[in-house]
């Protein structure tokens, strides 16, 4: 997922707002390699995402439309296990780098969007930020997409406020202030000790994935029951606070 010479996140305004200065930092648009693949949703100023989780959207090459994607955004409701999707197809906007039109499959044929990519970066393993024009069904708005399960650190989030209040566009300010954290079934413990307790109290039977930091190294383990325990129990004095992360599978 390299950049090459690209490291420090960078951002640019929407086209259709006021010109980026012409001191600006050129916008080095990401990768067609950085982009596919899913993503998740992890803060989003979309009101639909309030009543939702585990929100994805998967961009795959279309198989007979050059430089075109299909999308696939899957979700569920709060109140339920059900799956839910949203399938359409992206194809690059010709005029703008980084941008795409969108436009909605079966019966959402009759929907479309225009969205850009207005940041990105490498840390905790890839996100972006992605602003998008209002449809038939929802307004315009922004996400921030990443790769990880357990969504984008705090440290991250602050980076991403900070950088859009640079561009001093009063309508991106007020998107970024109302970007609100997407739900997704993961368990964020404030240490090992804290996951234990927790397991424990629970007495989970379903299988799940645990994921740790220690020693700036991650490991992992698929267990089942009471075994967490015994998995975090052997680390906790070394695994520091917001590295533990669980989940089901």
């Amino acid at each position: 997922m390299s950049q090459g010479p690209h490291v420090e996140p960078h951002f640019r305004l929407p086209a259709a707002a006021s010109p980026t200065p012409a001191t600006a930092t050129p916008f080095v648009p990401p990768s067609s390699e950085f982009m596919t693949g899913t993503w998740r949703v992890s803060f989003s100023t979309l009101p639909m995402w309030k009543s939702n989780r585990n929100v994805t959207i998967t961009y795959t090459p279309h198989q007979s439309i050059s430089g075109a994607w299909d999308n696939l955004v899957k979700y569920q409701p709060l109140s339920s296990e059900k799956w839910k999707t949203v399938k359409g197809i992206e194809t690059p906007d010709p005029s703008i780098p980084a941008a795409w039109n969108w436009r909605g499959k079966g019966w959402l044929m009759i929907a479309s969007s225009h969205w850009e990519v207005l940041g990105y970066g490498e840390s905790e393993g890839g996100w972006c930020v992605i602003w998008f024009e209002k449809t038939l069904f929802t307004p315009a708005g922004m996400d921030i997409l990443c790769r990880r399960r357990e969504g984008v650190s705090d440290k991250t989030l602050s980076i991403v406020q900070t950088e859009l209040h640079k561009l001093n566009n009063q309508g991106l300010g007020l998107l970024a202030k109302e970007l609100f954290r997407v739900k997704e079934d993961v368990l964020l413990f404030p240490s090992a000790r804290a996951l234990e307790l927790k397991i424990s109290k629970f007495h989970l039977k379903n299988l799940w994935m645990i994921r740790m930091r220690v020693d700036n190294q991650e490991c992992a383990a698929i267990s089942k029951g009471h075994c967490e325990i015994d998995i975090i129990s052997s680390g906790a004095s070394e695994v520091s606070k917001t590295d533990v992360v669980v989940f089901p599978l």
